[in-house]
């Protein structure tokens, strides 16, 4: 029974074997004439109307035939060695290729890997610089601070030194004060009437009121007699000549004595006290305390004519030169 299928054009396909199959003509078309404006050569042989290439037919195995040796001995005798190296170095390319190919997407993958440390290196560096800045501003803060602290301090401790010291030289100067000397005139009284022949005379009571004694008391003074006066009659230094140099104990009296320059020549002048001169006795008193401070007492007394004309003897303090320190 023939199984066999019936061919394409209806004819019963015949059975071949491998080395013995038919070849097929397979007709080529005309290459298309397209016209040339070039000038023909005139060798040019004119080309055939028809080109056949002859290529062997594809065997067909038959039924129950292991089909790799035909189709292997099909493709040994229809391909030359030159397409077979092309095939191979095609082949030798394309897996060079690919293993670059994996090379490189390999060391992308590194390199990205590196570039990623990095960057996470350089924002680790940038992080601790940034930490290391921090803390640099935080110290120049805990300086400045501390600076401004002891500023403070060293400012605190002047004003209480200063205030400290100012309470205790008040206090040095609040004791001396209470402890030094204080020399005043006491009294100032005309001794006797005036005598012609004789200076008019003034006793002066002199008194250190204070707890400590006067030390180099110098008393320094005079009695002038005036209708009219002026300061300058008390500024010539004349009338200021010492008299006396002394201590002068705490709460102790001491007695002196003024006179005039010149003595009474005349009654007129005796007359002119009752009438229009007045009787002035000024001067000074200089001291040290026991501190070692130099003090200086200025006074002046006055007569008036109307005084003296009713017997009165005692001075009354004027009303300028009188000063104390």
């Amino acid at each position: 029974m023939n199984t066999d299928k019936p061919a394409r054009d209806g004819t019963e396909a015949e059975h071949y074997a491998p080395s013995e199959a038919p070849k097929i003509v397979v007709p080529q078309k005309e290459p298309a004439q397209y016209p040339n404006t070039s000038k023909p050569k005139e060798d040019q042989a004119p080309a055939e109307a028809h080109q056949q290439i002859v290529r062997p037919a594809i065997p067909t195995p038959c039924s129950g035939h292991n089909p790799l040796p035909v189709v292997w001995n099909w493709v040994r005798k229809d391909t030359s060695s030159t397409d077979w190296l092309i095939v191979l170095l095609t082949a030798v390319i394309a897996g060079t290729s690919y293993l670059q190919w994996r090379e490189i997407r390999a060391g992308s993958t590194d390199t990205h890997t590196l570039a990623q440390a990095a960057d996470a290196q350089a924002k680790k560096m940038g992080n601790m610089s940034d930490a290391a800045e921090k803390i640099r501003k935080a110290a120049e803060g805990m300086v400045t601070q501390e600076q401004r602290i002891a500023d403070n301090a060293q400012k605190a401790l002047d004003v209480s030194n200063k205030q400290s010291k100012a309470a205790l030289d008040e206090s040095i100067a609040l004791s001396r004060l209470d402890q030094r000397a204080w020399v005043t005139v006491k009294t100032a009284t005309l001794t006797k009437a005036p005598t012609i022949g004789e200076p008019v005379l003034v006793t002066l009571e002199i008194i250190n009121s204070g707890k400590t004694p006067a030390l180099n008391a110098t008393i320094g003074g005079s009695v002038i007699s005036r209708s009219i006066i002026s300061e300058k009659d008390f500024q010539d230094a004349t009338i200021y000549k010492p008299v006396s140099v002394m201590v002068i104990g705490p709460s102790t009296v001491v007695t002196i004595f003024l006179d005039t320059s010149d003595a009474v020549r005349q009654q007129e002048q005796i007359d002119a006290l009752g009438k229009k001169n007045t009787i002035y006795a000024s001067g000074f008193l200089q001291y040290d305390d026991i501190f070692g401070k130099q003090h200086r007492t200025k006074f002046r007394f006055k007569l008036l004519p109307e005084d003296y004309a009713r017997h009165m003897t005692t001075l009354a303090a004027a009303e300028r030169g009188n000063d104390a320190n």
